[in-house]
């Protein structure tokens, strides 16, 4: 459940209210002193989370509030009966949900958005976010499925591309019709936010010239969207697989066999393709560097556990200082460090601060085995996981500034500097990373 802020203070209050409500709008809850009116309650929505001026809003509330009883969940709100919440027993929860059909948009643009004339018939379609948030919107029968992205995405502030439609847990062919797959009034659709980890490279360094090779196997949670060299994925009871075959050289280049390519390093990427994770994240400890707050975690691509208990808060302008620190001692030599931080330097820069953590290798492992011939020395796996935190949340991640040493890092992901470090020894690195939507 998205948490609750506090309302930005009034300059003016006429008639304060001892009631409270939460205003929920878009996986963003905040609470509030109650308003006078249907009226006021949109008016504050707006303030709150700075909606378009000219749009209309509906406002939904939770009937438990209104009756514990009750056998429904959350229903239409009238304009004429906000006296109502004076019956409450429970603090409300009032949900805002938007007209799209309101806005000056072009028909063609957003058909699905608009909200057709009485005479035409319509399905409510119930739309239900990761974070447990439900908006409603209404579509035409004959309305594709693609044209409900965009106001899905619009309503939980994603972009376009990074959220996927499932219906009864299987994703949608978007080219389809509502009525074409057999859509009813009122069912349900899930969302998923899609997740992508970003250019996972593995270095291997020898002493000496060596044939290797490199096998690398996927969860069923994600699935290889590019590779280089390329190679063919092998994918068995929904798991994708590859192997590359190389010879590897003093100096840290590659030759890879089936392609004739000498390259630095090999890569690939992943996105995900699950929409519920196999299981629920651990209840971590506050410390992210304590050995009892990562045991038994499994990383999760298609839900990516970053919180404050796990992670640091950090102004941008400290994070590539801090990384460039962090991959140090780690043991990432000079190139990989540079190439980690140019790699994601432009993804962080568009926020103003994020939250980063490092991956325990033993729970990176558990979603991406990785087997080398002959097996290695030592094995070094740096996975970043990163969410930009807006300028007003970053009270709630307080927590997370506790421990900003970059050094807890190389004993949360289990790095041996010593004989990582060590020329001598058949070694394999690999970094990564992924940015939470």
């Amino acid at each position: 459940m998205a948490p609750v802020r506090r309302a930005k203070k009034a300059q003016t209050q006429t008639q304060p209210s001892t009631r409270k409500i939460i205003l929920s709008y878009g996986g963003e809850r905040v609470l509030m002193r109650c308003p006078g009116s249907y009226e006021a309650a949109i008016a504050a929505a707006r303030t709150e989370f700075e909606l378009e001026a000219k749009a209309k809003f509906r406002l939904y509330i939770d009937m438990a509030a209104l009756d514990e009883h009750s056998m429904h969940d959350t229903v239409r709100l009238a304009s004429g009966s906000w006296d109502l919440l004076e019956e409450c027993s429970a603090t409300p929860t009032i949900q805002i949900f938007e007209e799209f059909g309101s806005l000056p948009t072009r028909r063609e643009v957003h058909p699905i958005a608009v909200i057709a004339a009485p005479s035409t018939r319509m399905f409510r379609v119930r739309v239900r976010a990761p974070g447990g948030d439900e908006g409603i919107f209404h579509v035409q029968p004959s309305a594709r499925v693609r044209d409900l992205v965009h106001p899905v995405a619009r309503w939980l502030r994603k972009c376009d591309g990074s959220v996927r439609l499932l219906y009864n847990l299987t994703r949608f062919n978007y080219d389809d019709t509502f009525e074409g797959v057999d859509f009813q009034d009122g069912d349900e659709i899930d969302v998923f936010i899609e997740q992508v980890g970003g250019k996972p490279v593995i270095y291997l360094l020898s002493p000496t010239p060596t044939s290797a090779t490199v096998a690398l196997a996927l969860s069923r949670q994600w699935e290889f969207s590019a590779l280089y060299p390329a190679v063919p994925i092998e994918r068995k009871q929904g798991q994708d697989s590859v192997a590359w075959t190389v010879d590897v050289r003093p100096d840290g280049t590659l030759h890879d066999l089936r392609t004739g390519s000498d390259v630095a390093y090999l890569y690939w990427e992943a996105t995900t393709c699950q929409a519920r994770p196999l299981s629920p994240p651990p209840d971590h400890a506050a410390n992210p560097g304590s050995s009892s707050s990562l045991a038994g975690e499994v990383f999760q691509p298609a839900a990516p556990d970053i919180r404050p208990s796990n992670s640091v808060l950090l102004a941008v302008e400290d994070a590539a200082k801090y990384l460039d620190t962090a991959l140090l001692g780690m043991a990432l030599h000079t190139e990989a460090r540079t190439s980690f931080i140019t790699y994601w330097l432009p993804a962080i820069l568009r926020h103003k601060f994020i939250a980063l953590r490092f991956l325990p290798q033993a729970a990176y492992e558990g979603a991406a085995p990785m087997d080398v011939t002959p097996v290695p020395d030592v094995v070094t796996r740096a996975f970043m996981l990163f969410r930009g935190i807006p300028k007003e949340d970053v009270d709630m991640w307080t927590s997370s500034s506790v421990e900003r040493d970059p050094a807890i890092w190389r004993d949360v992901v289990g790095v041996d500097t010593a004989r990582a470090t060590d020329e001598g020894l058949f070694r394999v690195l690999e970094w990564g990373g992924m940015e939470v939507n």
